[in-house]
């Protein structure tokens, strides 16, 4: 489908016509999405841009919130994967870890 798309997209374009392509893993496509969606929708209400440019601007937004879990749920993955725990199951590092003899508020008790 990702052919497909990009194909419409390129068949859009003017021959002189610049393109810039974003990422879902690139931290500031989410962020960009969202800026042009607010310029779209402050077009709209100028009169500058049919209303029936709102679906694209929604579809716009669902896309950004989705390339925002999808790399939440990745630094998560990777903030798991770099923990290492002891034969019980217990971190050993992160801001998790077991610390032996730690005053807590008995989160170490039973250790």
């Amino acid at each position: 489908m990702s052919a497909i798309l990009n194909h419409e997209i390129l068949s859009k374009l003017e021959p002189d016509e610049e393109f810039f392509p974003l990422r879902g893993n690139d931290r500031a496509t989410p962020i960009s999405i969202r800026l042009w969606a607010h310029v779209w929708l402050e077009e709209i209400r100028m009169g500058i841009r049919p209303e029936a440019d709102r679906s694209q601007v929604t579809d716009g937004l669902a896309m950004a919130s989705r390339m925002e879990i999808r790399l939440r749920d990745r630094d998560q993955r990777k903030a798991h994967q770099a923990l290492e725990f002891d034969d019980r199951g217990v971190p050993t590092t992160g801001p998790h870890r077991h610390i032996p003899n730690a005053s807590t508020s008995g989160a170490n008790d039973g250790a």
